[in-house]
C-alpha cells in the first residue's frame, strides 16, 4: 500500500472512536453505567475529532464543557432527557431515531427493508436480542462502523462503500434527525451529540474524495434542512 493509499484508510481507523461513541450516546449510555459514563469517555477523542473538521470540533468543545459542568444528578437528568426526546413523550416524539419516521412519516417503512438487505448482503443481521428495526440510528452507525473497520485494514471498496452509506442514506435522514434535536431545546449534552452526528458522518463521506484525490478531505459542514 503506498502513503497515498494509506491516508484515506489512517483516516478511518481515525474516525472510528467518533462513530462507536455516537452510537453509544444514541443507545441511551453503557448497558451498566448508562449515560453518565460516556461524559469520562469525551476527553479521549480530541485526536479524532481532528479528523473530522471544525464542526466537528465545536460540538467537541460543547460535550467537554457538558462533562466538565456535570453534577452529580447528570446520569439521571440524562437517562430522563433521552427518554423524552428519542423514546416517549406527551404527544409525538420530538426526534425519533428511525430514518422510515423521518423519510416517510412511519415505522418499519423502505429505509428499514433496505437496511435489512443491506446487513444481509454483508453477512450481517440485527441480533435477536434487539427489537428494533434495522434503520435505528444506531444499527445504521454500528454498520458504519464495521465498514470503517474493514477500510481500515486497506479493504478498498468498505471504504467506498462507507462514504456512500454516510453520503447517500444516512446524511440526508441525520440533518433532518438533528435539526429535530435542535427543535426540541435539548439539553446541551444531546443538542451537542446531535451537532456532532452530521459532523463525522461528513468527514466519512470524503474518504472516497480522499482516495481519488490523494487530497486531505473538506470537512465542511452543510447546513441542517
Amino acid at each position: 500500500m503506498t502513503r497515498r493509499d494509506a491516508q484515506p484508510a489512517r483516516t478511518a481507523l481515525g474516525l472510528r472512536p467518533l462513530v462507536e461513541f455516537l452510537a453509544s450516546v444514541f443507545w441511551g449510555g453503557d448497558p451498566e453505567n448508562g449515560i453518565a459514563a460516556l461524559l469520562n469517555r469525551i476527553s479521549d477523542l480530541g485526536q479524532s475529532v481532528s479528523l473530522a473538521g471544525s464542526a466537528a470540533g465545536a460540538a467537541h468543545a460543547d460535550l467537554a464543557r457538558c462533562a466538565d459542568e456535570a453534577g452529580s444528578d447528570a446520569g439521571r437528568d440524562l437517562e430522563a432527557a433521552y427518554v423524552a426526546l428519542f423514546v416517549a413523550a406527551r404527544g409525538p416524539v420530538p426526534a425519533p431515531l428511525y430514518q422510515s419516521c423521518h423519510e416517510e412519516g412511519r415505522l418499519m417503512g423502505e429505509a428499514a427493508l433496505a437496511m435489512n438487505r443491506r446487513l444481509a448482503a454483508a453477512g450481517l443481521a440485527v441480533g435477536s436480542e434487539l427489537s428494533e428495526p434495522a434503520d435505528h440510528l444506531c444499527i445504521e452507525l454500528e454498520y458504519l462502523y464495521w465498514l470503517l473497520d474493514r477500510a481500515a485494514s486497506g479493504h478498498a471498496a468498505s471504504l467506498a462503500e462507507a462514504a456512500g452509506f454516510a453520503r447517500n442514506v444516512m446524511l440526508p435522514w441525520v440533518r433532518r434527525f438533528a435539526a429535530k434535536v435542535e427543535e426540541a431545546c435539548a439539553p446541551p449534552f444531546f443538542a451537542a451529540a446531535a451537532r456532532l452526528l452530521p459532523a463525522v458522518l461528513d468527514a466519512v463521506a470524503a474518504l472516497d474524495q480522499t482516495e481519488a484525490h490523494g487530497l486531505p478531505p473538506d470537512h465542511s459542514c452543510h447546513p441542517s434542512t
